[in-house]
């Protein structure tokens, strides 16, 4: 034992009995480091089948309110009927004409009497409702979406 560690000893030993007890057994604290949280935003473009949805009108013709509807409609189409979109259920061909039975977005079904024909109105297609992702039988288009995702993350 040299003569620093004889000294060190020497003051811990007059100086420990003033101090406090509840001043020693506090721990010691360390320096914590806090992680931030932050939001991150990024686009992912993601492909997804849609529907055919097509704009249809109402015509009179020989005193029968009938629908305009394409020559390919076919079931499983959206036509916008008076601005809501209207799944075709199906279609029957009878003696007096043609008639489609479609599902309304309220779950209501009703038969309506069509007539093929192309005009201007329905040759537009319009962003049908997305399809599940196992669906291949319903005839649809391949669509690619853009979506903006949020995600939180910890540094």
């Amino acid at each position: 034992m040299n003569r620093r560690d004889l000294l060190a000893a020497l003051a811990s030993a007059l100086v420990l009995p003033l101090i406090p007890g509840e001043a020693i057994a506090q721990p010691v604290r360390r320096a914590v480091r806090r992680t931030t949280r932050r939001v991150v935003r990024r686009t992912v473009r993601r492909r997804v089948r849609r529907r055919i949805r097509r704009r249809v009108v109402w015509r009179v013709v020989a005193g029968r309110r009938l629908l305009v509807v394409p020559v390919a409609v076919a079931v499983g189409w959206e036509l916008m009927i008076d601005d809501s979109p209207h799944v075709v259920v199906a279609i029957n061909t009878t003696s007096s004409g043609d008639t489609a039975t479609v599902r309304a977005p309220d779950g209501s079904t009703k038969t309506v009497d069509i007539v093929r024909e192309d005009t201007a109105e329905n040759a537009v297609e319009l962003e049908g409702s997305v399809l599940p992702d196992g669906d291949t039988t319903t005839p649809g288009r391949d669509d690619e979406i853009e979506e903006v995702i949020e995600e939180v993350v910890e540094d």
